[in-house]
């Protein structure tokens, strides 16, 4: 399991390998190029994105689950362009530990 956050937040969970993941970003940003937006504009258009899903999140309001998946792609992108790093504290993603279950 991997669960997202944005300014301390949480978004979301998913289940998803660390491999797939880092593609998320990579295929978001590079057709982004491909359509001749600048990386700075990206940059904006992620952030504002994962802000408008931090609203709904606060006002309780609905947010699809392409929303949701959308805004997995942003947190990667924004994690491949070294805006923020993969394990800080508000935003980014969380692995919890594996619980280990006691047989009797």
């Amino acid at each position: 399991m991997i669960y997202t956050f944005w300014d301390g937040l949480y978004i979301s969970k998913f289940k998803a390998t660390d491999y797939e993941l880092k593609d998320f970003g990579y295929k978001l940003i590079k057709k982004g190029l491909e359509e001749g937006r600048s990386i700075d504009t990206q940059i904006e258009v992620y952030r504002h994105f994962l802000d408008t899903i931090k609203d709904r999140k606060l006002k309780r309001r609905p947010i699809y689950r392409s929303d949701h998946i959308f805004a997995l792609y942003c947190i990667m992108a924004l994690i491949k362009l070294k805006v923020i790093e993969e394990d800080e504290p508000l935003n980014g993603l969380y692995y919890p530990p594996k619980l280990k279950r006691k047989r009797t």
